[in-house]
């Protein structure tokens, strides 16, 4: 169910990040705009090891990139 739906929005030093959380999972939408900034698997762990960290304290986080 999508009904337990929080929508938090992250800025950071690589663009805009959304985060949304479906009954307490994390699933990291990354946007167009910072699409192209993630060539490296490396750039992308950062962002999520940063939201992990500053937004929700959950061990699982599914990323969807636009």
């Amino acid at each position: 169910m999508f009904l337990k739906t929080k929508r938090n929005y992250l800025k950071n030093p690589n663009g805009k990040v959304t985060n949304y959380t479906f009954n307490y999972h994390p699933i990291l939408i990354v946007h167009n705009e910072i699409k192209n900034r993630l060539t490296t698997r490396k750039n992308l762990e950062k962002i999520i090891f940063r939201i992990k960290k500053n937004i929700h304290k959950s061990n699982k986080i599914n990323v969807l990139i636009l």
